[in-house]
Formats: C-alpha cells, sequence, structure tokens
C-alpha cells in the first residue's frame, strides 16, 4: 500500500493514468507505468526480435498520453442582415437612404434675455469658446440686437467631440458661421442661405431612455418628436411615446445649406402601442397644415366627451344669436344638432348617472345624464324612443346605448339635439367633444391617391433601418370649397334650416 502523501499533486491533475482519489490505494502491476521501464521493454522487445519489438512498441503507443481536445464555446457568428435591409440593398434602383450626419449637432432657440455666449456655454462650449465666438461674429451680429427666436447650432467631431463650427441662424434667409482655424482662432462669415424641404420617411422601436442618440443613428434628428407628438394628439392619443411602441411617420424636412434646420407637420403616421393600431394621414384642404384623416377620409373623434350619434353630420352648432328657424327669432341655439336617420342609435358620450326620462315639451323625447367626475351634464333630445333598461338613477357606462334618434316635440326632420351643461350653465359641447368630419366627395379623388402613395411608403419601412427620402409626389389639386362648406348628404335627414329644439324646455328643466 501506498500512503496518500507519496501521490504527487500534479501528477494526479496531469498524469492520464493516475487517476486515483487522494486516499490509500492499491499499488499497480509495474507494467509500464514510467517511462525508464517502457523504455527497457522497448529495448528488450527489440533485441528478442521484430515481433516482440512489436509487441514492446505496441505497449509503448498503448501507454502514451492522448491530449484531448478541450471543450470550447462556439465562436460568435456575425449577425447577418435583416431581411428587409438585405432585400433594400439588393434592390437595383432603390431609393436613396439619408445618412446619419456627419457632424454631430447640439441646438437651441437664443430665448428672451439669454445673451450669445450664455446659450454656447449651454450647448457645452469650454470656457474660453464661447467668448471667441461671439467676438468672432460681432462683426456681422449686432449682439445689442439679438432675437429670441434666433437659433443657436454647436457642429462638433463624431470621434473626438472637439468643436469646430458654430452657426448663427434667423429665420430661413439670414446665417452666420464661426469656424475654428488651424491655429486655434476664429473667423467669422456671412453664409447664403439655401433651404430646401424633402419628405422623410423613418421607423423605429422606442427605446428604453432617452431617444436622442437612437434617432440620429437612423438619420433623424430627436426633434421628430414634437410633430409626431402633436399627430398622436390629432388622432386621439397621448403624445408621450412609451418604451416598445413601434412608430412609423412620413413628414416634411427642412434642410439649411444641406443641414437640418426643421421639421414640419407629419404627412402619414403608424403608431402600434398598448391602445392598438392607428394610423393617420394628413390632407390640405386649403393653404392650411391640414388634418389627419383615417384611410376612409374621416377625422378622429377628439374630446373627454364621445359622439352621441356615429357617422351622423353635425347641421346646426352651439349659437347664442341664432334665428330660430321656426319660429323665426332670435334665440340661442343651447347645443348642437346631429343630423341621422330616424331610429339610429343614440348612445351616452360618457360614464355618468341618469338624471331624468322622458317626455319634455318641445324637446320631446329626453334624456339627461349626469357626469359627475367631469363636471359635465349631457342632454339628448328629440328621442323616437328609449332603450330598455334607461331610467332614473341607472349608472350607464360610455357609449351605453340610450335611445333612438327621432323627431318627437318641436322638430321638423329627425335629428339629436345633444346639449352640455356645467356648472349649471350650457356650455358649447364642441369645446369637449370634436366630432367625426367627412371629406368632401370632390376630394376624395385626391385624398386615395395621397394615401395609395403614403400608405405604400409607410408599408415598405423596416425598423432601425436608416431614414429614406422620398420623391415629392405632385400637389394635389386644391378644392375651391372648405369641409365645413360640404353640401348636404343625401338622405332622409332634413335640412339645416329645418331642424329645431326648444331650448326654453331645456333651459328650464
Amino acid at each position: 500500500m501506498v500512503p496518500d502523501d507519496d501521490l504527487d499533486a500534479e501528477a494526479l491533475d496531469h498524469d492520464p493514468v493516475v487517476r486515483g482519489p487522494r486516499r490509500l490505494v492499491e499499488a499497480p502491476e509495474p507494467v509500464g507505468i514510467g517511462l525508464r521501464a517502457l523504455f527497457l521493454v522497448a529495448l528488450g522487445a527489440a533485441s528478442l526480435g521484430g515481433a516482440l519489438g512489436g509487441v514492446g512498441l505496441g505497449i509503448v503507443v498503448a501507454t502514451t498520453p492522448v491530449r484531448r481536445p478541450r471543450h470550447r464555446a462556439p465562436r460568435a457568428v456575425p449577425a447577418a442582415l435583416s431581411q428587409p435591409a438585405a432585400a433594400a440593398a439588393a434592390e437595383p434602383g432603390a431609393r436613396p437612404r439619408l445618412r446619419a450626419p456627419s457632424l454631430e449637432r447640439s441646438q437651441l432657440t437664443l430665448g428672451r434675455g439669454r445673451t450669445l455666449v450664455g446659450a454656447l456655454r449651454l450647448l457645452g462650449l469650454t470656457r474660453d469658446e464661447p467668448r471667441a465666438v461671439s467676438q468672432s461674429l460681432r462683426r456681422h451680429v449686432n449682439m445689442r440686437a439679438l432675437r429670441p427666436s434666433d437659433v443657436v447650432v454647436a457642429l462638433r467631431d463624431p470621434g473626438s467631440h472637439a468643436l469646430l463650427r458654430v452657426q448663427y441662424r434667423r429665420g430661413r434667409a439670414e446665417l452666420w458661421e464661426a469656424t475654428r482655424g488651424g491655429d486655434g482662432a476664429w473667423s467669422a462669415e456671412s453664409v447664403q442661405a439655401r433651404v430646401e424641404s424633402v419628405q422623410l420617411a423613418a421607423c423605429w422601436e422606442v427605446p428604453r431612455g432617452p431617444p436622442g442618440t437612437h434617432l440620429r443613428a437612423l438619420g433623424v434628428e430627436p426633434e421628430v418628436l414634437v410633430p409626431v407628438g402633436e399627430a398622436l394628439t390629432s388622432l386621439g392619443l397621448s403624445p408621450r411615446l412609451r418604451e416598445g411602441d413601434l412608430v412609423r411617420v412620413v413628414l416634411e424636412e427642412e434642410r439649411l445649406n444641406d443641414g437640418f434646420y426643421r421639421y414640419g407637420p407629419v404627412l402619414a403616421l403608424d403608431h402600434q402601442g398598448p391602445g392598438g393600431h392607428h394610423r393617420g394621414y394628413r390632407f390640405r384642404m386649403s393653404s392650411g397644415p391640414g388634418d389627419l384623416y383615417d384611410a376612409e377620409g374621416l377625422t378622429v373623434e377628439r374630446g373627454v366627451l364621445r359622439g352621441p350619434v356615429t357617422g351622423a353630420r353635425l347641421s346646426s352648432r352651439f349659437d347664442l344669436h341664432r334665428m330660430h328657424p321656426v319660429l323665426h327669432v332670435l334665440r340661442p341655439h343651447l347645443g348642437v344638432d346631429f343630423a341621422a336617420p330616424l331610429g339610429t342609435p343614440v348612445a351616452a358620450s360618457a360614464e355618468g348617472v341618469v338624471l331624468s326620462v322622458g317626455p319634455s315639451g318641445p324637446s320631446g323625447n329626453l334624456v339627461r345624464v349626469l357626469h359627475r367626475p367631469l363636471g359635465l351634464e349631457t342632454g339628448y333630445a328629440h328621442l323616437s324612443r328609449f332603450a330598455p333598461g334607461v331610467r332614473q338613477g341607472v349608472r350607464v357606462r360610455a357609449g351605453q346605448l340610450l335611445g333612438y334618434v327621432g323627431s318627437t316635440g318641436r322638430s321638423t326632420g329627425p335629428h339629436l339635439h345633444f346639449s352640455v351643461r356645467r356648472g349649471g350653465a350650457f356650455v358649447d359641447p364642441l369645446a369637449y367633444h370634436t366630432p367625426r368630419q367627412r371629406l368632401p366627395d370632390d376630394a376624395l379623388a385626391a385624398f386615395r391617391a395621397s394615401v395609395a402613395m403614403l400608405g405604400t411608403a409607410l408599408d415598405g419601412l423596416s425598423v432601425d433601418a436608416p431614414a429614406v427620402a422620398l420623391d415629392a409626389p405632385a400637389a394635389p389639386p386644391t378644392p375651391s370649397r372648405a369641409p365645413s362648406e360640404a353640401p348636404p348628404e343625401e338622405g332622409p335627414e332634413a335640412p339645416e334650416d329645418l331642424l329645431d329644439d326648444d331650448e326654453d324646455t331645456l333651459r328650464g328643466d
């Protein structure tokens, strides 16, 4: 027996023959364990002849340590191009993509009461740089006549982050630029401003944390979040993007001397988030910015109150000095009228409690609902009949059926008179509810052509791919009439001048 202390610790780890644990073990038979024994056996076998020599060689080979390859983790394979990116790279004649800006850019609006030196310090310039830049620009810009709307832009090297140029902009026509020379001195000059507008299409998934770096890597400036937020609000959504939201957008970008200047309104937006999938297209009826419509040419309903009648036309507005269409006297119209066919369902505009149900003189069949959390009360007049289960004291949810459009009371055609009270006084319902508006028929052809082009651009975007510069489309023909001047829709609803309601009865409730 061999004591454990006589076993070499290093041999236990490396010798392929010695595998015993660290305890007393039986001594193995001396069959070619050491190199000396192996050498003597090989010599003896060689002296006895080729056969024994072969046997000895076999023993040597059998007892020679065999190196086994260590297990290694598989090498990481570089990620392949995504299918959309690969397809875009291989597609002949693909549209040019806008590269990320070659210079690192940061800008701010001067603001009221701020000096140029103070603005440059806010942009992160070192201790001596703001004053040197200001001195160089003083020859061209009157430092005593700075405007709050002026813009200051710092351009840095993306690798070293060293400041290279500073631009001072005033509107779209005036531009001055200060440049650092090789000796470190700053010199300024007036630059001829050249502004061009392009249509930019981009797609990204909102990352965790500030999106500035992520957007710039796509060739989009963080300022894009402002028009995107405005478009989300127009679609009835929260303007705040959340992590994981998927955004596809086409918008106008103005470039000043081949550099970013500002973004215009969103032309098309596709948003997917916890609230669902929403898409809108901008269409201009006149010289204004236009509005966002769905694919059917309808605006989005907005406000704390929902529309009481789906798809109805707003035929008469809130007016304190309206000429009564039947009595022919000036009488306030303390609500709005929705022209709709007889029997059209009427729903509650928000969650609340029913205050009263029943006939109400010239107002006909009337339902009043109190929305205590909103501090509002809504009225639904001229109903043909009430929905089952709607009675005083019953709690109703938003969108719950209250009754059906009729022409009861003082009315010459089927419609719903919708009123809103706040603090006991009648207020304009459109201040709390913006009903859906439809494009006029003579604008639908141009709108559908625009939707086809913008929808194709949105569908062709892939997540985190560089922004795409789209070809500017031909401007659609501008109709000579605004949406509010659309002719009455055909159908059983009465013309506006024949619709009536009794404000006196509503006022007395």
